[in-house]
This record gives structure tokens, C-alpha cells and sequence, in this order.
């Protein structure tokens, strides 16, 4: 039996962990829907030219709009103390994922209210006639066109991405402790705005396009996902055994390999050794011998005869001498 003891009082940790409701998870659903959503407009918006009544990506600002706020309004739900959310907007930390989003889904809205206002649809303006007013009150030239669109892909990819980094840096889940997190969280986004686009596409043209380009971020996103798993599962690995490595296995067939290697290995350097080399005594005796014959040679040659030999003798001398010093 365990016994243990803490001086630490907070009832969401306490006793046990409680883990989120539906509203985090349903946000975080909608926030990379409507990234996908954005970048597909802002990509269309790069031609320089509105896009038409009759094309996927006409309502999408429209349907941005209405997801975003869903979104928002889960959550609001999820927090314990509701007006403090408004602190968040009384600073910017850098360094701060939360801060970044809070930002991010500020500047959000007004880039899907001006891609609304390009065309208000006609059942909206016979009701509230303010909106046709609004809508030519800015002048939308193709350069305009083009710079909204950029701006439009911006904001898609910062919102797709910062709920990655966001998780990611929390601390207490090492399973979200990866780099890989925040392009899968933005690549699903974008294949869920794709789906939804190919559902309500009217031209034939367009589907097939929507449907071409959510196979392929599908392709990329399963690849994220093998990635990921991957590095968890070999970071797990070499974090718990540090010690243990890739040369030395435990298992038999990876032991036997490495001990066959090593035996081989021994045996090529003992076979590189000369014939000659072996015991102490036989080597003492050689340089006992090549001393003798050295000083010989030396007694016979005379004082004023060059001495001959290659440099391999003068070099054997050289040693010969000193192991006799020794």
C-alpha cells in the first residue's frame, strides 16, 4: 500500500485529472476548418479578380464567418472565469502561444468581413440594404484584390498553425511534444476545407479540383502522422534507455551479428601482426643480437668510413640502443 501525501489544493488536478469537454475539441475543429476555408479563398483572391456568384469559393468568407463564431463562442463556454478573457487583449506576449491566438482571431474577422463584402449575395442586401452601401463604398482594384487575398492565406496558415504550437508546448502532455504537430493540425485544416468545398461545388471543374487536392493533403497528412508516431515511439525508446546502443542490441539476432563482427575484426588485426612478434623473451633476444652486430660493424668500419646501411637499420640501431639504455 502507497501513501502519499501533497500540500497542493486544485480541484481540477485533484484527486485526478479532469480532461477537457466538448467545447475544446469542437473549437479546435472549427479553428482548422475555417483555416482551410481561408486559404482557399485567398488563394482564389490571388487571380485578381472577385470570384463569381456561381463558384465554390463565393460563400466561404460567408460560412467562415458563422464557423469562427461558433467556435469562439464554445470557447467561451469552457472558461471557468469569462470576463477575464479580456486580458488577453490588454498586452502581447511574444512568447506566449495563447496570447498569439487571441490575437490571431481578432485580426481574423475583419479579413472574412472585407472577403464578404466583395459581393453581398442579394437576399442579404434586400434585407439589411446597409450592406450594398459598405460593399461600394471600397473600391476593389486587382492589386487590392491580389493583397487581400495574401493577407487572407496569412491569417489561414497563423490560425491553422498557432493551436499546434499551443499544444505542443504544454508541458504536462508529452504526447503533443512534438515540432510535427503544428503542420498536421494546419494540413488537416486545409483537407477539411477541401471536403466541405467538393461537397457544396456546383461546376464539375471545381469538384474535381477539390477533390484532387484533398487526396493529396491527405497523402501529406498521413505522412505527418507516420512522422509523428515514429518519433514518439523512438524518442520514448532512447529517453527510458539512454544507455542502449544501436551497435548492441539485446536480441539474438542482433547479438550474434554484433559478436560475429567482432570476431571477425579480432582476427583480421591478429592476422596483420608479423610472424616474428611473440613472447618477450624472444624479442629481448633479437635486440641482444642486433646490438652485438651493430657495435661489430661499427668497430670494423673505422672511425673516418661512412657508415651504410637504409634508413631502417639506422632507425633499428636507434631503438636498439635505447632499449639497451634501458
Amino acid at each position: 500500500m502507497f501513501e502519499t501525501i501533497t500540500t497542493r489544493a486544485n480541484h481540477l488536478v485533484d484527486p485526478h485529472l479532469h480532461v477537457w469537454a466538448w467545447q475544446i475539441p469542437l473549437y479546435l475543429f472549427l479553428g482548422g476548418w475555417v483555416a482551410g476555408l481561408l486559404i482557399l479563398f485567398g488563394l482564389k483572391l490571388r487571380r485578381g479578380a472577385r470570384p463569381a456568384r456561381d463558384s465554390v469559393t463565393y460563400p466561404l468568407p460567408w460560412i467562415g464567418l458563422g464557423l469562427l463564431s461558433l467556435g469562439m463562442l464554445a470557447l467561451f463556454l469552457d472558461l471557468e472565469h469569462k470576463l477575464h478573457a479580456l486580458r488577453l487583449y490588454v498586452s502581447f506576449e511574444p512568447s506566449s502561444p495563447m496570447s498569439w491566438g487571441a490575437w490571431i482571431l481578432l485580426i481574423v474577422y475583419p479579413v472574412l468581413v472585407l472577403g464578404a463584402l466583395l459581393d453581398p449575395p442579394g437576399a442579404l442586401t434586400r434585407r439589411f440594404p446597409w450592406l450594398t452601401r459598405a460593399a461600394r463604398s471600397i473600391r476593389w482594384t486587382p492589386d487590392r484584390l491580389r493583397l487581400l487575398g495574401l493577407v487572407a492565406i496569412a491569417c489561414g496558415i497563423l490560425l491553422g498553425v498557432y493551436t499546434g504550437v499551443l499544444l505542443s508546448s504544454l508541458g504536462a502532455r508529452p504526447f503533443w511534444s512534438s515540432g510535427l504537430l503544428a503542420p498536421l493540425f494546419l494540413v488537416s485544416g486545409l483537407s477539411a476545407g477541401a471536403a466541405f468545398a467538393h461537397l457544396i461545388a456546383r461546376r464539375s471543374d471545381e469538384q474535381r479540383q477539390m477533390v484532387l487536392l484533398d487526396t493529396r493533403l491527405l497523402a501529406v497528412e498521413l505522412a505527418l502522422l507516420l512522422l509523428l508516431v515514429l518519433g514518439l515511439v523512438g524518442g520514448g525508446r532512447y529517453r527510458r534507455r539512454p544507455q542502449r546502443s544501436c551497435f548492441v542490441d539485446r536480441s539474438p539476432r542482433s547479438s550474434g551479428c554484433w559478436w560475429s563482427g567482432s570476431a571477425w575484426c579480432c582476427r583480421s588485426w591478429c592476422s596483420s601482426w608479423p610472424s616474428g612478434v611473440g613472447s618477450t623473451t624472444s624479442r629481448s633476444r633479437r635486440s641482444s643480437s642486433s646490438a652485438a652486430a651493430s657495435r661489430s660493424a661499427s668497430s670494423s668500419s673505422g672511425p673516418d668510413r661512412p657508415v651504410t646501411g637504409s634508413t631502417a637499420d639506422r632507425e633499428g640501431d636507434f631503438d636498439v640502443d635505447h632499449s639497451s639504455l634501458r
